[in-house]
């Protein structure tokens, strides 16, 4: 019967023992399980700030990036557009050059073609000239005899009616002095009216042979 209290007591201070031990076991566990979550909140949260400095550092890197990339794009573009504008300046300046080319080697043909027409027109010309004064030539020596030949053929005119006329005047003077005499012949035993227009008549032809003897002074 004393032996029984002491296991009791002994039993209950073990026991004792044993729930103060796990409760102090579970508090370690507890104590060590929430520093172990707060090392992991820790963590975690390190990691979460690791990752947004990373995210930030991205962003501010992407919008770097972006910005550089449209700055490099731009001045790309505008590198682009410059040589665009040279290459379309040296089109159109070898355009304009082979069109320049183009109307000088046009100029030169025209300017071949018409020394050439001028150099034609010239021996044209000249063949002309030569056939004209051939052809001078040949009517100067035409109308010399053709003027020889009327000169000749109105002197020979002019000798014959000169002839003729003086056979003329001679026969009119000698019919004149052959009806002057019958005339006088045949007034001597007229009366006066008569005589007198035998008068006139004789004056009439007077002139006329006068008139007749100058004409023929003249023509010689």
């Amino acid at each position: 019967h004393l032996m029984l209290p002491r296991l009791l007591r002994t039993w209950s201070k073990h026991a004792g023992f044993c729930r103060r031990f796990a409760a102090h076991i579970a508090h370690t566990q507890v104590l060590q399980d929430t520093h172990q979550l707060r090392v992991c909140l820790k963590n975690w949260m390190r990691e979460v700030k690791k990752h947004q400095y990373a995210a930030d550092l991205w962003v501010r890197r992407w919008k770097q990036w972006g910005v550089a990339l449209l700055l490099a794009w731009r001045r790309v573009l505008r590198v682009s557009r410059h040589l665009c504008r040279g290459l379309w300046a040296l089109c159109s300046w070898a355009s304009l050059q082979r069109a320049k080319r183009a109307a000088a080697l046009f100029a030169r043909a025209r300017e071949v073609e018409v020394v050439r027409a001028c150099l034609s027109e010239w021996s044209a010309r000249r063949q002309h000239r030569k056939r004209l004064a051939t052809m001078q030539a040949g009517l100067t020596s035409e109308l010399a005899a053709a003027r020889v030949r009327r000169r000749l053929g109105c002197w020979i005119m002019r000798s014959r009616e000169e002839l003729e006329m003086r056979h003329s005047v001679d026969m009119l003077a000698t019919a004149f002095a052959a009806w002057d005499t019958l005339q006088r012949k045949k007034a001597s035993g007229l009366d006066a009216t008569a005589a007198l227009q035998a008068r006139k008549l004789h004056d009439f032809l007077r002139s006329v042979a006068s008139f007749w003897a100058k004409y023929a002074q003249q023509a010689r």
